[in-house]
């Protein structure tokens, strides 16, 4: 089946095979290998039209983004941005018989982390991050469509959580009440960002939004090559991208670790993290961005526990689940880094004004 599907494509080479990788919770990610020495390897997606629905809004824009950081000359030296393939009939994606659809990249080799401990790859990971950011920054975010609505509003999270809260289908509600309090006591401070969002303090651009550290590619030393999985590209706040890698970038344990003893903010990647991001993008971000980059952590992460809160209520139904308290396991995890940011809010914050008075010292 693969052969078949992989050759309805403008592809370079002859197929030799291909396997099922990844670990991520939405896609089927096969890695097709060629026959030829000089051909590249490819990425062969079955792409979830559950979680996008309408795929040509989808791949349109990607094919924006791509074709807008091709035309960048500021891209770092070594920098690749991914490389889509079209079917033989000129479009990005293919649908079969079945009425799935299939896409293609061409295949970036690199290395991946799902946590780090090595500051120049929190420095390196921060500047490719807003390096993307920087590049995209004269992209009109009204060509791009929302993907996913309301992706990142904290509103609509919030209903959903209380939907299934309400519906209590997976009968779990009692056995969650210190982390049911959290998400309650906690909603109104961080609603205090999407009211400033609201009221347009944050600059609306196109944004990556998901912003995981294993969605940076590296080589083998260390230097960032690529941005990856830019399935949510899409109109949002530099606040998302920022907060959402700081989430997952500056953790000390991975986002299912067990042991709550083990999770805490790490200052020192943090603020590597902090130094490569905004030495990218000092030029365009403005005064209440800066003033709310430490704090955009905790928003993230505050939204990431009751996400995976909502899903162990309604049953699992969202994220791919390893064990059945996969997803419970998580909202703890995430909980506690929260509560670990909210201790080092004020440390934090400072590390951000000193990057920036360092920078205007130049």
């Amino acid at each position: 089946m693969l052969k078949n599907i992989f050759e309805k494509f403008k592809i370079s080479g002859t197929y030799s095979g291909g396997k099922q990788i990844g670990s991520g919770h939405i896609h089927r990610t096969y890695l097709i290998n060629t026959a030829e020495p000089d051909a590249p390897d490819y990425i062969l997606q079955k792409i979830n039209d559950h979680v996008f629905p309408d795929i040509d809004l989808l791949m349109n824009n990607i094919s924006l983004v791509i074709n807008h950081l091709n035309s960048k000359k500021s891209n770092p030296q070594g920098f690749i941005a991914p490389q889509m393939v079209q079917t033989h009939t000129e479009k990005n994606y293919y649908k079969d018989d079945s009425g799935a659809c299939w896409r293609i990249l061409i295949f970036i080799p690199g290395l991946s982390f799902n946590t780090i401990n090595d500051l120049q790859i929190a420095y390196e990971a921060g500047r490719t991050f807003g390096n993307f950011i920087f590049d995209l920054d004269d992209l009109p975010a009204h060509l791009l469509k929302p993907v996913i609505p309301g992706f990142h509003s904290l509103t609509k999270r919030f209903a959903d959580f209380e939907n299934a809260l309400k519906n209590n289908v997976a009968k779990q509600s009692d056995s969650v009440k210190p982390e049911l309090e959290f998400i309650f006591d906690w909603f109104e401070p961080m609603m205090n960002i999407q009211s400033r969002e609201s009221k347009g303090d944050f600059t609306f651009r196109v944004t990556h939004n998901d912003t995981k550290i294993n969605n940076v590619l590296f080589n083998e030393s260390g230097k960032a090559i690529s941005v990856i999985d830019l399935d949510t590209v899409m109109p949002g706040t530099v606040l998302n991208d920022f907060g959402d890698a700081i989430r997952t970038t500056a953790a000390s344990s991975a986002e299912d670790e067990k042991d709550l003893s083990k999770i805490s903010i790490d200052l020192n990647i943090f603020k590597a993290f902090a130094e490569g991001f905004i030495n990218k993008t000092h030029k365009i971000l403005n005064p209440a961005e800066v003033d709310h980059l430490a704090l955009s952590s905790q928003y993230i992460t505050y939204m990431q526990a009751m996400r995976f809160l909502t899903d162990y209520l309604n049953g699992d139904k969202y994220y791919t689940i390893n064990y059945p308290e996969h997803n419970i396991v998580r909202t703890r995890a995430q909980i506690r880094l929260a509560e670990s940011m909210k201790e080092n809010q004020e440390a934090m914050h400072e590390i951000v004004k000193g990057i920036m008075h360092q920078i205007s010292a130049f």
